[in-house]
Formats: C-alpha cells, sequence, structure tokens
C-alpha cells in the first residue's frame, strides 16, 4: 500500500522567513523575546527581526499592518 504523501517530509525541505503582521510592534515584540525567548535582531519603526541568536538568519519578522481590519474574535489566528 503507498506512503500518504504526508508520511515524511523532504530531507531538502528548509523554513524561511515567517512574516506576522501585528497592530501593535512594540507589545508583539514584547511577548515574542519575553516570552518565547527570540532574540531581537534588526529593527525599524515597522518591522522587527526576531532569531534564535546573535548574528544568525531572521526566523520570524514581525511587520506593522497599518489599516488593516481587525479580525473578528472568534476568526482563526495568534491573539497574545
Amino acid at each position: 500500500m503507498p506512503q500518504p504523501a504526508h508520511a515524511h517530509l523532504a530531507a531538502t525541505l528548509q523554513l524561511t522567513t515567517i512574516q506576522l503582521r501585528v497592530a501593535d510592534l512594540d507589545r508583539s515584540l514584547a511577548f515574542y523575546t519575553n516570552q518565547l525567548g527570540f532574540v531581537a535582531g534588526h529593527r525599524t519603526a515597522d518591522i522587527a527581526e526576531l532569531t534564535t541568536a546573535a548574528r544568525v538568519p531572521p526566523l520570524l519578522t514581525l511587520t506593522v499592518g497599518r489599516g488593516a481590519p481587525a479580525p473578528p474574535r472568534d476568526a482563526a489566528g495568534l491573539f497574545h
């Protein structure tokens, strides 16, 4: 019987930077660094890059989503 496609991941699969749109960059940056242990990297007024250690490529980029409508409270997402 053939294996389902999700049985294993290809050895060449790599994650690149994940980008999340946030309403409050300072609040989100505090959460990811203080609660989850990410290390803050490059930062501008609208963007913050987060890594797992100094001099490591960013794993997560937080971007301010100005003007974006707020999702409904019952919507799927990261509400922290």
